[in-house]
């Protein structure tokens, strides 16, 4: 699924930034980790913070260990309320991002 992305970063050098292939994973081994709504195209709350994190990790090269997951502003269809996240589930998203990028 993600060969055109590997193909345009071999030809180009341009950064791949691998949320999708982060998705798929935290999928396959983390299903309780609700990453898109259930319009089953949109990121949930847990979609946004690992889109942000893994963003963030690839331009800035930055350690995201101790990055802050108490809240959120997320406006997904929540009214704009602040999304509480649980620390558990942030760190195995964390986890997977700092895993998969080395």
């Amino acid at each position: 699924m993600y060969d055109i992305y590997n193909e345009v970063h071999e030809k180009t050098g341009m950064p791949l930034i691998p949320v999708g292939n982060l998705y798929e994973l935290l999928r396959n081994t983390n299903p309780e980790i609700q990453t898109i709504q259930t319009d089953g195209c949109h990121p949930s709350p847990y979609g946004t913070y690992l889109n942000a994190l893994c963003t963030y990790v690839m331009i800035f090269g930055k350690d995201i260990q101790n990055a802050r997951a108490e809240s959120i502003e997320y406006f997904g269809g929540l009214d704009n309320n602040t999304v509480q996240l649980d620390e558990n589930q942030a760190q195995i998203i964390k986890d997977a991002i700092i895993n998969f990028i080395k």
